[in-house]
């Protein structure tokens, strides 16, 4: 119980932290990322795939996405292979800017687990891993839920 409880505001207080330390990026909290997430695909990425892995419907994403098109971050191009699915792409100033974000993020990172060993982290993440994993079978997301 205590580890579920402890979720949420881990994961509030993660993001309020990197937030803090990338004031001198010029991007909205909402937009980190999922901008990060389509440089790490390395482009390509389907709208769908992107909220499937932030954990949220299409529909939600949208207005994110199109703030990050209108700042010049990505585009967002029809699949050749289906016309109905949006691919998103990096910019060249978009993968400037999710490099330094990775960079800082590497800092951040360093900081934060300072004083954990490297084997209680692979074991977090395992756990971590397993419950995204029982999480899709017990609860996943569906259009419009």
């Amino acid at each position: 119980m205590q580890f579920t409880t402890l979720l949420p505001s881990t994961s509030r207080r993660w993001l309020r932290l990197l937030f803090a330390r990338i004031p001198d990026f010029d991007i909205t909290p909402a937009g980190v990322v999922p901008l990060i997430l389509v440089g790490r695909a390395g482009g390509g990425i389907a709208q769908i795939a992107l909220a499937e892995q932030l954990g949220v419907v299409e529909p939600s994403l949208v207005r994110t996405l199109a703030r990050l098109d209108e700042q010049g971050l990505l585009r967002r191009e029809p699949d050749p292979n289906d016309r109905r699915v949006r691919t998103l792409w990096l910019t060249d100033v978009g993968e400037a800017m999710v490099e330094g974000l990775e960079k800082r993020l590497v800092e951040i990172r360093a900081e934060l687990f300072e004083g954990i060993s490297t084997d209680d982290l692979k074991a977090a993440l395992r756990v971590h891993e397993a419950l995204v994993d029982r999480l899709a079978l017990l609860a996943p997301i569906r259009p419009g839920s």
